[in-house]
């Protein structure tokens, strides 16, 4: 196989998460990082006969790490982030890899925030970066953007 032509960098990535009103709100200004984690579960066993292990395949599991950049303003990231966390419930959060170009991939579900971290730390002289963690709650998939 040739090498690849294709490739893309994550430079002009699109984050959206819904807001309070259920509207999807981009972070990309004020996020930085963002790790999906997607899994499945694997079963196994043995029997006396037989050389391999038998497997198994069931339920799948979505884990998501956001790092954004603590900022003043009362409608960026970490205001939606600390509204997100206080309030609870499922938001959906669409990941857009190569922004929104017609024909991309990305990747949305609804989540449930589970932890945020604000490290304030004195002798750091680098913008603070609070990093969420986040897991699926019911869906998540892998889709095409369309318009």
């Amino acid at each position: 196989m040739a090498q690849t032509t294709t490739k893309i960098a994550a430079c002009n990535a699109v984050i959206e998460i819904d807001n309070l009103a259920g509207a999807p709100t981009a972070i990309s200004g004020s996020a930085n990082k963002a790790d999906l984690a997607i899994s499945k579960e694997i079963g196994e066993g043995t029997t006396f006969d037989g050389t391999y292990k038998l497997r198994t395949e069931c339920k799948r599991d979505v884990a998501l790490a956001i790092s954004i950049i603590w900022t003043t303003a009362l409608t960026e990231a970490r205001e939606l982030m600390e509204e997100w966390f206080d309030l609870g419930g499922a938001r959906t959060v669409s990941i857009y890899p190569n922004g929104k170009t017609i024909g991309s991939r990305f990747y949305t579900g609804e989540f449930l925030l589970s932890d945020l971290n604000i490290p304030v730390d004195s002798e750091n002289a680098d913008p603070i970066k609070m990093d969420i963690d986040a897991v699926v709650d019911g869906s998540f998939g892998f889709l095409n953007v369309a318009s």
